[in-house]
């Protein structure tokens, strides 16, 4: 039976579908694509390419790759973003409003203490 065997980073490769980490990945379009490492939390990222050869690679499993997905940024391979842990992002946003409401309450209880002193 044929068996395929998965390309570990730094070998060469001609589509991800190849590579362990499922990214193919070259520095530019004249250089020789090899697998390497998804992208890490903050990294630079592309998002999905129906190519399967990345300029940067899509993110870790649970990060999202927040990038503008035009039609003229995949044309021109200028469509790179940065990987976010959209769960962690939301919590840090619930967070922030909840600390903003905590504020303007304290401030309103100060300045109708302030007005009852007259």
């Amino acid at each position: 039976m044929f068996q395929i065997s998965l390309k570990d980073a730094g070998e060469l490769c001609l589509n991800s579908v190849q590579c362990k980490s499922k990214c193919c990945h070259r520095e530019t379009g004249l250089s020789l694509a090899r697998c390497a490492p998804k992208a890490s939390e903050n990294s630079e990222c592309s998002a999905w390419t129906l190519y399967g050869v990345y300029y940067k690679c899509p993110c870790e499993r649970g990060l999202t790759c927040e990038v503008d997905k035009t039609i003229v940024g995949s044309i021109t391979n200028t469509n790179f973003g940065i990987c976010l842990d959209v769960g962690s992002s939301m919590r840090r946003k619930k967070k922030e409003r909840r600390k903003r409401r905590t504020r303007s309450s304290s401030c309103r209880i100060m300045a109708q203490r302030w007005w009852r002193s007259f």
